[in-house]
């Protein structure tokens, strides 16, 4: 009788479980850290290569690109990590700003998009001349884009800065061709304009502003007021102008 031998099974114990989990573990564990390095070197290679190397501007009228620029403070130039929000929250501590926008535009690029406020006169503060916001608000001086072609605002004592602005805000944005020819208002009881070249003097009543505000600005195109000719104009009156030329005694 031939007896048939037969092979031992390996029996698996915990220990082999244990080891081969612990194997693979490490194995894992390896090759992640290995992800983390290659990440963090690849990241520091390439801050380089995001950092801001070129800042463009867009709405500003007054305010130049320099002093919008220069208001910046950055704690890292980083495209990658940069705040842009807290660049826009910097940006509106200017008087001058009252919406701002920073974005990111491909590598290399940060765009600043600005709202400005809008000057309307200029009021003599002291000794100081200072510019005018439509609210009343003082302005600080910059290197502006372009001349501030403003009428000089004179206050009485009743008329409150941010009142006068109102007005003449009103003027700039419904009457535009005479707030351009504007030099200088006088607001008291009543409402004084030198306007254009000659410095024509225009009084005008606080009731039906708006009616004598046409009245003028229609009379803006007659030849005596382009030539010089008038001296004076009265809008007081509802259904008359009442002008006074250069050749009345």
């Amino acid at each position: 009788m031939t007896r048939m031998a037969t092979r031992r099974s390996k029996r698996i114990t915990f220990r082999h479980l244990w080891d081969a989990a612990w194997s693979h573990t490490l194995w894992v564990g390896g090759q992640l850290t290995l992800l983390l390095v290659l990440t963090a070197l690849f990241f520091t290679a390439a801050s380089s290569l995001c950092d801001i190397r070129r800042i463009t501007v867009s709405g500003n009228h007054y305010i130049s690109d320099h002093d919008l620029v220069s208001t910046l403070e950055y704690q890292t130039e980083n495209l990658l990590v940069l705040d842009t929000g807290q660049l826009a929250g910097q940006l509106l501590q200017l008087p001058w700003v009252i919406e701002a926008q920073v974005n990111i535009r491909l590598l290399h690029h940060l765009q600043i998009s600005v709202t400005e406020a809008e000057p309307v006169a200029l009021f003599q503060n002291g000794r100081e001349w200072q510019i005018c916001s439509p609210n009343g608000e003082l302005l600080p001086w910059h290197s502006f884009n372009r001349a501030l072609l403003l009428p000089a605002l004179e206050l009485e004592d009743h008329t409150t800065l941010a009142e006068a602005c109102s007005v003449i805000h009103h003027i700039k944005s419904c009457y535009p061709r005479l707030y351009a020819q504007l030099r200088k208002v006088t607001i008291d009881e009543q409402l004084q304009f030198l306007v254009g070249e000659s410095e024509v003097t225009a009084v005008l009543g606080w009731q039906e502003l708006d009616h004598q505000l046409t009245k003028l600005e229609l009379f803006l195109d007659r030849p005596e007021m382009k030539n010089g000719q008038i001296t004076r104009l009265d809008l007081r009156f509802q259904n008359k102008l009442i002008a006074r030329r250069r050749t009345d005694t």
